[in-house]
Parts: C-alpha cells; structure tokens; sequence
C-alpha cells in the first residue's frame, strides 16, 4: 500500500519462496508502480535488512515496524483478512485447486484496485494512485476458474478434421504486462501452463458472455419502464 496513511489503498501481491526474495519483489514494486512514501512492515528480518535500509536510503522513503505481536498496529494487516475472505469466497463458489491462491488473491486485487471505494471519495485506487481513471471493461468478461476456450496455435488447422482448432483452459487472471488491456490469463490443465490470450470464449452456453447469449434489450424488460 501507498503512503503511511494508506492514501491510495492500492494492493498488489507478489509470490515469494523464501524470506530473501522480499529484496527482489519490493524493488519489483517499486519498478512497476514508482517508489511509495512509506513501508510498513512487522519488523521481520528479511524487511529491515541493510540491502533494504539502503533502498530506503537511496529513494527517500520512510519506514516503520509495527511493535512485535502486536499485528493490530498495523493497518496493513485488516486488509489482509479482506483479501484472505475474498479467496476463501471465490475458492468455494469456483473449485478451483489450493495451488492456485496467489492467483485467486492478485485476482482480487486487480478488481479491488479498479472499484471505486468511500474512503477515497468515491475514486478507485488506481486512480489515487496514478491520478488516471482505469479502464474497468475487461473486469465484465470472464470470472476466475471459467472454462473458456482458447484457439490451438500449434496446430494451424494440420489436424483437421479429426483435430480441435481450440483449446479448453480455465480463466486465472488477467494480464497486466502483456498484450493490449483486454489480454487474459488462462490455465492449461494439458500442459500445466499459463498463457496469455486476448481471443478467448466461453465454453458452456449457459455463461451469460457466451457468444449465443447477446446482451438483454432494456426495452424488452419491463421493469426497465
């Protein structure tokens, strides 16, 4: 999060494997999205090392422990919880595997950082953060774990017609660094590998962004009258 006040209450989360990459993911942060005021930490090793401290240093930026168990100093820790319930929320409603929680969680916070919130006067954190409106369209698309249909590359029509031109992958994710702003991240269970796509389709007719299932005509609704 941004600033010791929390002005913007952007989230993002990084996959780590030891308490040594924190180096690494917060220099990654601050590549990705500028330097922040602040850092707030529990005061664990790894994020008041001397490589730290010099980052720190080096772009002026303050820095605060909260006291040892005593969690609830630091305000960080509340929307935490939040992200921890929104997972649980979309793990049970979806079946998707434990293996993919941090998805599910950078999941939630690309939709957090783009809905707008009270605290911020009815702004997104995006915009606090950056000071643009964000682009919210591709958040009305697919939703995580969907089957979604994808097109096969490899073959280039060599297998037909005994061959599938597409490919059924679940929907993880949407893609931040790759592609224009409608690219999506998508599981292949075949090969156990995310991909990137911006081509995608629903896979059962009954998802409401299936292309035999065009958008309700308000005029047909009479409650809309």
């Amino acid at each position: 999060m941004d600033d010791d006040d929390f002005s913007s209450f952007y989230m993002a989360v990084h996959g780590m494997r030891t308490d040594g990459e924190f180096v690494n993911t917060f220099e990654d942060e601050i590549r990705l999205r500028g330097a922040m005021d602040g850092l707030i930490t529990d005061r664990a090793q790894s994020e008041i090392s001397r490589r730290v401290k010099d980052i720190l240093r080096n772009l002026f930026i303050r820095d605060w422990q909260s006291e040892p168990h005593h969690q609830n100093q630091n305000i960080a820790e509340r929307y935490i919880q939040e992200l921890k319930r929104h997972a649980n929320f979309i793990r049970n409603r979806t079946g998707a595997p434990p293996e993919f929680i941090l998805m599910i969680l950078q999941y939630i916070c690309f939709i957090w950082n783009r809905t707008a919130r009270r605290t911020l006067g009815w702004r997104t954190p995006c915009e606090a953060l950056t000071g643009q409106t964000p682009d919210i369209s591709m958040l009305l698309h697919f939703h995580f774990w969907q089957r979604v249909y994808i097109g096969d590359y490899r073959e280039s029509g060599t297998g037909f017609p005994s061959q599938s031109n597409e490919i059924l992958c679940y929907f993880v994710g949407f893609s931040e660094t790759v592609g224009h702003s409608m690219t999506f991240k998508v599981y292949n269970p075949t090969t156990r590998v995310v991909l990137h796509r911006s081509r995608l389709r629903a896979a059962t007719p009954d998802d409401s962004n299936h292309p035999s299932n065009p958008p309700p005509d308000p005029d047909d609704d009479p409650n809309a009258r």
